[in-house]
């Protein structure tokens, strides 16, 4: 890591938050994925708060309350072969494969008539 900073903590997908309060403010918190092929929504809602400045304290340190509604995090499946969703004008769903094709061949006999 080319940074210098303290761990603040590590959420429970593996992902370690780091902050560097000698540095500029507003770029001295930082997450370090512990995937390769990381992508932004693999980051908690809570400390998508703590990163973005939204919260001071690092919900280590202050625990957010339970919510009976919330549900786990999903990663972001957009582009990857589990999305769940495909607009009726993409190529690869089904209602663009069953409709008709909106070119029409070029007839040649009907040249000079």
């Amino acid at each position: 890591m080319l940074r210098a900073g303290s761990l603040v903590g590590t959420d429970k997908f593996g992902n370690k938050y780091w902050e560097d309060t000698s540095s500029i403010h507003g770029r001295h918190r930082w997450v370090e994925y512990s995937r390769p092929d990381y992508d932004a929504s693999d980051i908690p809602a809570e400390w998508h708060l703590w990163v973005h400045h939204f919260a001071d304290e690092s919900p280590v340190s202050l625990v957010p309350p339970s919510s009976i509604f919330k549900l786990d995090h999903i990663r972001n499946a957009t582009g990857d072969r589990n999305r769940s969703y495909l607009p009726t004008g993409h190529f690869l769903s089904e209602e663009f494969s069953r409709r008709e094709s909106p070119v029409e061949p070029w007839d040649h006999s009907a040249v000079g008539k």
